[in-house]
């Protein structure tokens, strides 16, 4: 059995959101609802579940009414009953109990994966022969402990899901333990992402002529590699929508032209054919989502009414007012009236974009939770009824 190859089954966008949370961002992507770490504040979710389907394993019967689990065929039912069981006292034993000796439960550290890898290293070490007998296994298991830690091999059963240490000798723990330091600038850094600081992008901001921004308009890291992957498809539309080469060129981030930070999911998702856009279009961007977020307010509802659209581009317009945004285009500007400066159609083009992509995507969602859930797949020609 090779559950390796289930990986295959997820898209390549679905991939490339799971690499992006693991491998760019510090912080890995946490589960939710059942695929929770078991709390004690979510006892009461968690629980209830496990012991409906702890009675509804013992209630299954065979065709001829024995129970399965008094049958022949009670592997598979028993085993979830045992498991059910065994992570209900685990937890009362080692979270909820006054000691608190843990915080939360990871049951994926429970399961069989681990001595999966382990038995695929022991098997790897003894060349052709993948049946090895106690003696190859105690010389097998004095070499692992003694020259490397349990690491994953390419054959493989299963792929790990973190970095737990499962083989180590009590030397090799100490002397981790005496190498173990503090780096006080990890820990102002940990402290300033916590806090959704934006000092990454700090040279997109303005120094002079300009507003501060709140400190509720901040972006997290997360959201200005969401916005700088979206400005490469603003840019995209604006090339069949703009005629002046100048201006088509002042879109496009070129070699010479000066980086910006946060591309990290923009670089794991081109394969060749995405748009890198200039720095001023990502700039453009992020303060568009800054305003976009402001009239959208802590409770998340959707922008309405008339003319919020022009709004939204008309407060970018006064935010980079006397900026250095486009400041390549000054020359370009100077045969060309002070209201039909391109700079400025070009800041409002950007704006326009993003805001046009941000309202239809609420619109989407408002839609999506006004129709519940989908019924297409189940009900076939009945859903023409419920308007799906």
């Amino acid at each position: 059995m090779k559950v390796r190859l289930a990986a295959q089954t997820l898209s390549s966008s679905v991939a490339d959101s799971l690499e992006f949370f693991q491998k760019d961002l510090p912080m890995p992507p946490l589960g939710k609802g059942y695929k929770s770490p078991l709390f004690m504040h979510n006892e009461s979710y968690w629980r209830p579940f496990l012991l409906d389907a702890f009675q509804y394993l013992k209630g299954l019967k065979l065709a001829d009414g024995q129970p399965l689990c008094h049958s022949v065929r009670k592997t598979g039912a028993v085993g979830f009953i045992a498991s059910s069981v065994s992570i209900m006292h685990l937890f009362d034993s080692t979270v909820k109990a006054d000691l608190h000796q843990l915080r939360y439960l990871l049951t994926y550290k429970l399961s069989q994966d681990h001595l999966e890898l382990f038995f695929a290293v022991v098997r790897s070490r003894g060349g052709s022969n993948n049946n090895p007998s106690a003696l190859h296994l105690r010389n097998t298991w004095k070499r692992l402990l003694t020259h490397n830690q349990l690491k994953d091999v390419a054959s493989g059963n299963c792929i790990p899901q973190d970095h737990s240490n499962l083989m180590t000798i009590t030397s090799r723990i100490r002397n981790h333990e005496l190498a173990a330091h503090i780096d006080i600038e990890t820990i102002i850094n940990c402290r300033r992402y916590e806090n959704n600081d934006t000092s990454d992008q700090a040279h997109l901001m303005p120094s002079a002529g300009m507003q501060e921004l709140p400190s509720h308009m901040t972006l997290s890291r997360f959201v200005d590699n969401v916005v700088a992957y979206i400005a490469g498809f603003v840019a995209k539309t604006l090339l069949k929508k703009v005629s002046c080469v100048e201006c088509r060129l002042a879109l496009l981030k070129t070699d010479d032209s000066c980086c910006y930070p946060n591309v990290d999911l923009l670089m794991r998702k081109d394969r060749g054919g995405l748009i890198f856009p200039a720095s001023n279009v990502v700039a453009v961007c992020k303060i568009t989502e800054m305003h976009i977020r402001q009239n959208t307010g802590p409770n998340q509802k959707p922008l309405r009414g008339r003319g919020i659209n022009a709004k939204i581009v008309n407060s970018v317009l006064a935010f980079f007012v006397g900026s250095a945004v486009f400041d390549g285009l000054s020359e370009h500007d100077l045969g060309n009236e002070s209201l039909s400066s391109h700079r400025v159609m070009l800041i409002k083009l950007i704006a326009n974009e993003y805001t046009l992509i941000r309202l239809f995507h609420q619109c989407k969602t408002v839609t999506r939770l006004v129709q519940g859930q989908s019924c297409r797949s189940v009900l076939g020609k009945a859903v023409l009824f419920k308007g799906q």
